[in-house]
């Protein structure tokens, strides 16, 4: 949606805007959702705007995105506006009912306690995602994503326009860096948001294979 809302206009940008202020709402990691999709439409602003006129124009899209977004959370606190005293925050902040349990949710992870690999410890482990992963996905699945990402990284030596292929990246690569530093060793579920971009890479894969027969 966000890479399409520049072509479809105010009603496309609201959709999206909304769509991210759902998922904003429906989980504390939604937060990552909202800045990657900023990133992504950056990235987007700056591979296609031909002048400052284009580039204005597809800022302003990012930003109406963004407001709708927390408009909708903003909302469905009935429009709330709170300070936040647990956290430092004197100044008024609107939806601070959430906001409030986004941080929380952050802190709690620094002193949780958790098992992993016969060790039990207070906080998480920065290799618990990437041993995990290993473990929870089949074979199958991460032999392909294996061969995709060699043939992804050969493309991207052949081919002069690398920045489709990267931005599709964007995400995928924050989330699971910031996963990583934020230690929250509670579940594997977690990273789920990043394999549709896998099955992506997957779906490239078997799309260049078959198109070579």
């Amino acid at each position: 949606l966000s890479g399409r809302s520049a072509a479809g206009g105010r009603g496309l940008a609201a959709a999206t805007g909304i769509a991210l202020g759902a998922t904003l709402l429906a989980k504390s990691s939604g937060v990552i959702w909202l800045a990657g999709s900023a990133a992504m439409l950056t990235a987007e602003a700056l591979r296609k705007s031909r002048d400052l006129r284009s580039l204005a124009k597809r800022s302003l899209l990012m930003a109406e995105i963004t407001s709708v977004a927390l408009l909708c959370v903003w909302a469905f606190y009935g429009f709330e506006v709170s300070t936040l005293p647990a956290f430092g925050v004197q100044f008024p902040l609107p939806a601070a009912t959430h906001w409030t349990s986004v941080l929380t949710q952050s802190k709690w992870a620094d002193i949780r306690d958790t098992y992993f690999l016969g060790t039990r410890r207070v906080g998480g482990d920065w290799c618990y995602f990437p041993i995990a992963a290993l473990i929870k996905n089949p074979l199958p699945i991460l032999g392909l994503i294996f061969l995709a990402l060699l043939t992804d990284l050969r493309r991207l030596r052949e081919e002069a326009d690398h920045a489709p292929a990267l931005q599709l990246w964007i995400f995928p690569l924050l989330y699971s860096g910031i996963a990583v530093y934020s230690k929250i060793n509670i579940g594997y579920r977690h990273m789920i948001p990043v394999h549709p971009f896998l099955y992506l890479l997957i779906a490239t894969l078997a799309t260049r294979c078959a198109t070579a027969r």
